[in-house]
Parts: structure tokens; sequence; C-alpha cells
């Protein structure tokens, strides 16, 4: 897959790595590696190869070491779904171990003190009608936490990135 962005994002970087994840007792993780390929006038043309994974269970130490060390300790930038909880599911969590809020916070923590971007997003911002993305990633043989975040870094790339022309 190729994508061209503005010469403003990344200029001197060879190679970039995004994360996203779907936290949960399942946790989703999404990474694109963006290779420089060619600069094209005000833009740099990038191959992007895509991977996704599944950890689980949380919160194993050797999943929680394997999340830190193997995946976010080179990345660039850090994609998260938000936890929230709704009136509707509240009474149901009573007494429930939050993993989702737990992973989160955890991956916040990191990011934070190894000085890494993140950036929140709601579950909702890959639901709907209006998503192109989803449907795109759907017949992927992976998980559904794996295909939210594929959805989540997918989606935050292009309308972050300032893409000139939108990932296929």
């Amino acid at each position: 897959m190729k994508l061209k962005l503005n010469k403003k994002f990344f200029p001197a970087q060879e190679l970039v790595k995004l994360v996203a994840i779907d936290p949960g007792k399942s946790t989703g993780v999404a990474v694109a590696t963006l290779l420089r390929e060619r600069e094209a006038g005000s833009a740099v043309i990038w191959d992007v190869l895509l991977s996704t994974t599944t950890l689980y269970p949380w919160p194993d130490i050797a999943v929680a070491s394997a999340l830190a060390f193997d995946v976010l300790d080179s990345a660039d930038a850090v994609i998260c779904e938000e936890w929230r909880l709704r009136q509707d599911k509240a009474t149901t969590l009573i007494g429930q171990q939050l993993t989702g809020p737990e992973v989160k916070g955890a991956v916040q923590l990191w990011c934070l003190s190894h000085r890494i971007p993140i950036h929140l997003r709601t579950a909702s911002q890959i639901t709907g009608t209006q998503n192109h993305v989803k449907s795109k990633v759907e017949d992927w043989p992976v998980s559904d936490h794996e295909q939210d975040a594929l959805c989540h870094l997918v989606m935050w790339i292009e309308e972050n990135l300032s893409i000139k022309k939108r990932l296929s």
C-alpha cells in the first residue's frame, strides 16, 4: 500500500511506526510501519506495511511486557480507543474487573513516561454508515478487536496526516 503525505510530517525520518490499540480482555493491536520511498514535489511517498495481533489475557505480566517493550517502545505515535462507561452497561459491570480501562491506563502511563504522543479515539469514530474503513477490513482474517484497532489506525492516519490520497 502506498501513502502520499505532506513533507512536513516526519521530515527527516526514513521509518515511522504508528500503533493503534483496542483495549480489553483481548486487546487488539494494529501497527503501521511507514517506509520513506521517494519525494514527489511537496509530498513524500511512503510504503505502508500493516500488521495486527491480539494480546490476551490482560493483565498477564508476559502480555504487559510484550505490549510495552515489543510494540510501544519503538512507536512514534500511539492511537488508543477510549473506554467509556455507558449507563446501559453500568449495572451489568458491577463487581467485574474493568480490563479495558486498565489497559488504556497502562498504555497512557507508558506513553507519558516515554514521551510518545498518544491520541485517544472513541469507539463511535469507527462505527456508523460514513465509515469507509470498516467495510474494507471486515474481510481481513483477524479478530474483531484487531479490526477495530486497524480501523482506528487507518482513520487516524487519514484524518491527521494531510493525506494527499486516501489509503486504498
